[in-house]
């Protein structure tokens, strides 16, 4: 996971996924907003190269999400069908505004580039 003051997240997560690794992923994200308390934050995940996940990981990402989504603006989310599935369930659990999925990196950050520097 990468972070820049200006608010810019960036993680890119392969293999499988578990709700610790989500859960490390989250307190990580949630640590380094803590140092830009007034920054409005924008993210791209990168899931490319995921090959499944736990059950587990829809609720941490909902936990994350309702506990911090409100400091994410916008959120690029780059995924395969099947995590991109899940991560839509999250999203719409949290209720989660802001969120648009792609199918390759290049639009993902195009379109992110919209709201901030490009990632």
């Amino acid at each position: 996971m990468q972070f820049w003051d200006d608010g810019l997240i960036v993680a890119e997560v392969s293999g499988f996924g578990t709700a610790p690794l989500l859960d490390a992923l989250g307190a990580g994200v949630a640590e380094a907003m803590v140092r830009v308390p007034e920054v409005e934050c924008r993210g791209l995940a990168d899931m490319r190269h995921g090959v499944g996940s736990t059950p587990g990981c829809v609720a941490s990402m909902v936990s994350f999400l309702k506990e911090h989504g409100a400091r994410i603006s916008r959120a690029a989310i780059v995924a395969p069908w099947p995590l991109a599935g899940l991560a839509r369930l999250a999203v719409r659990m949290a209720d989660q505004q802001g969120v648009q999925f792609f199918g390759d990196r290049e639009s993902a950050q195009q379109w992110l580039s919209q709201f901030g520097r490009p990632p």
